[in-house]
């Protein structure tokens, strides 16, 4: 059977074969013989019951420059399709919940890798909060009383935009620091206690179909407190503490219908929830050998012949 299939990301102009893990996994299905089709969330369109979007056929050279060719853009119903990828990064804006609302329109005809009913009420920051026993002491406000209160109780805390991804906008507020919120706030902002366990490294631990498939360490670089920014990854094997909390989410993530996941860990916190362009890919098989993405799609092959 020669699957088709369609990724919904950013422009395959703005893809860097070193650091875009969606390639992997786009160069993986051109491997196995599929169709391959490109658009981004912006291309797709509703009209009366079809969901349609302007795509382009593409083909990948990932040891070359240009590293992918595509085709002229056609009009393409999404119905035709067996399996469609999400992997465009937030933000978690009106855009990316709008684009969940048009994928969930194909639901029981196209599998949609993740959910995306499940990516729109689970995103990364608050999705942790079904699994509160795990979290740092944690707020989510829009008011400064709020903010001081957990001060005056936490010490040092670290704040962070509620939809960022990749540690943008995230700041480590000390004691002794003054903080008032900004003014005119869109959406609230999460403060949770500084780990100071972050120096031994953030923990990512990627879920394939609801199975711990590999876990890494990042090691943040001396004097910054945030990871991917000079920072060096490592092999790591989860601990008595890691695997509770692991079994915990990996039985919801299968309820969910998120197949390909990545949390992040701090010492014995849970801080996050990765549904929507898990990354970490790369750098998995730069450490193990083998090829993470290969093992995503046998998931999902498994689960479209299944359905």
């Amino acid at each position: 059977m020669t699957f088709r299939v369609a990724f919904q990301m950013e422009p395959m102009e703005a893809t860097n074969p070193a650091e875009t893990h969606t390639l992997a996994l786009m160069r993986e299905a051109q491997d196995r013989g599929f169709e391959v089709w490109h658009f981004t969330p912006r291309d797709v369109l509703l009209r009366g019951e079809q969901v349609i979007a302007t795509a382009r056929r593409v083909a990948l050279y990932l040891e070359r420059t240009p590293h992918f060719t595509h085709g002229a853009p056609e009009t393409l119903d999404l119905r035709t399709l067996d399996v469609i990828l999400i992997r465009q990064d937030p933000p978690f804006n009106m855009e990316y919940i709008t684009s969940t609302y048009k994928l969930e329109m194909l639901k029981g005809e196209v599998l949609v890798v993740n959910d995306p009913a499940a990516i729109r009420n689970l995103p990364e920051k608050l999705y942790p909060f079904r699994f509160v026993r795990f979290m740092p002491p944690t707020l989510v406000t829009y008011a400064q009383a709020e903010v001081d209160a957990f001060r005056a109780a936490q010490g040092d805390i670290v704040v962070k935009p509620l939809y960022g991804f990749h540690g943008h906008g995230v700041a480590h507020i000390h004691a002794g620091d003054s903080y008032e919120l900004p003014d005119n706030l869109m959406e609230p902002l999460m403060f949770q206690k500084y780990l100071a366990e972050i120096k031994e490294g953030n923990k990512r631990v990627i879920f394939i179909d609801g199975e711990v498939d590999k876990a890494i360490v990042t090691v943040p670089e001396a004097g910054e407190f945030r990871v991917y920014r000079n920072s060096t990854d490592h092999a790591y094997t989860l601990n008595v503490r890691d695997w509770e909390i692991c079994r915990a989410i990996g039985e919801d993530l299968k309820k969910q219908g998120l197949l390909f996941v990545g949390i992040d860990m701090i010492g014995d916190y849970l801080t996050e929830i990765n549904v929507t362009s898990v990354g970490s890919i790369r750098r998995i098989n730069s450490i193990y050998g083998g090829k993470c993405e290969a093992r995503v799609w046998d998931a999902i092959v498994q689960r479209r012949r299944s359905s």
